[in-house]
C-alpha cells in the first residue's frame, strides 16, 4: 500500500512529530514524536521528509536529522547539527530538506565543522565533509542535485553577515561515486533579502 511522510507539531503538547499514513484510506500508520518547544510562526514544520522505502529522513525544526525505519518509526540513528557541527538555528528555525543520493544523504549543515557532509544512509556515518573556514551560517536552503562544467555536484545556500553564498560540492567522478571527496567547486555570492531558495 502507498504511504505518506510528513512532519507534523501538537502545539498543546510541545511535540514534534513524524507521521505516516495509508494513502488508502488516511489511517496513521505510526508516529515518531519529541518534545521541541517551538514558536508558531512560519507553520512550524516548513521541511518534508526524504525516503528511500527502508528509511525515512527528516529535519525538525530544531535542525536535528532523524532516520527512522520506514515501516514502524523507530529511530535508527540521528545527527544534531548543532552539536555535532556547531550550527546556529536559523531565526525562523530549520527549514532544510534532506538530498538522498544513493547510498548517502547529503545535507548541509553550514557550522563551525562543516559546510557540507555526506551521510551513510544506513548508518550515518561520513562519507566526506566539506570545510567551512570563512564562518558562514545555515541558511534555510536545501542542497541540489545538478551538474555545472560536466561535473556532479551540490549546491547549497549559506548566510554571511546577511548575504547568501551559493556553494557546490565536488564529487570525483560520476554521480554518486563512493570516490566523492566533498572539494568546493563553486563560490559566488550575491546580496540578497532571502535565505530559502535552493539553486
Amino acid at each position: 500500500h502507498s504511504l505518506a511522510y510528513f512532519n507534523d507539531y501538537d502545539e498543546a503538547a510541545g511535540d514534534y512529530l513524524v507521521r505516516c499514513l495509508n494513502l488508502a484510506d488516511g489511517k496513521e500508520i505510526w508516529r515518531f514524536k519529541e518534545k521541541r518547544r517551538i514558536r508558531p510562526n512560519h507553520a512550524i514544520t516548513r521541511t518534508v521528509p526524504a525516503t528511500d522505502g527502508k528509511l525515512v529522513f527528516t529535519f525538525d525544526p530544531k535542525a536535528v536529522l532523524h532516520a527512522l525505519d520506514a515501516a514502524t518509526g523507530r529511530e535508527v540513528w540521528r545527527k544534531d547539527l548543532v552539536q555535532e557541527y556547531g550550527s546556529q538555528i536559523p531565526p525562523w528555525y530549520n527549514g532544510q530538506c534532506p538530498l538522498l543520493e544513493k547510498d548517502r544523504v547529503v545535507i548541509a549543515p553550514v557550522g563551525k565543522k562543516a559546510l557540507m557532509v555526506a551521510l551513510d544512509k544506513a548508518t550515518g556515518r561520513e562519507i566526506w565533509t566539506t570545510p567551512n573556514p570563512d564562518g558562514f551560517l545555515l541558511s534555510h536552503a536545501s542542497p541540489m542535485p545538478a551538474r555545472l562544467g560536466g561535473v556532479a555536484g551540490f549546491p547549497a545556500g549559506a548566510m554571511l553577515r546577511g548575504e547568501v553564498r551559493s556553494v557546490d560540492r565536488l564529487k570525483v567522478g560520476h554521480h554518486g561515486s563512493r570516490g566523492s571527496t566533498g572539494q568546493e567547486l563553486l563560490d559566488y555570492v550575491a546580496k540578497s533579502q532571502a535565505h530559502e531558495a535552493a539553486p
